[in-house]
């Protein structure tokens, strides 16, 4: 289970109506535990959106070179849904 499953809930809502579903799995990837816990301990809802099937990851050949246009597309027409309500291009 989600440490926070409601915000989870909502963004994968946002990806819907941005037209991205696909992109955003009904699934919860595995644990991990980084930078993001002391927030969760302090009671601000938070979640990390990790591609774990991109190579590079938290290695060192991880540099900005290597981020998708497209990916990052998604990612800010999902944002832009769940802080707006907008629908995106899809």
């Amino acid at each position: 289970m989600a440490l926070a499953e409601d915000l989870v809930n909502e963004v994968w809502a946002a990806a819907e109506r941005a037209g991205h579903k696909a992109t955003f799995p009904d699934q919860q990837g595995p644990t991990i535990e980084d930078d993001h816990l002391p927030l969760l301990d302090a009671g601000i809802a938070c979640i990390d959106l990790i591609d774990f099937a991109y190579p590079p990851w938290h290695t060192l050949a991880d540099t900005a070179d290597k981020c998708s246009a497209h990916s990052l597309g998604i990612i800010g027409e999902t944002m832009g849904a769940w802080i707006y309500g907008q629908k995106g291009s899809g």
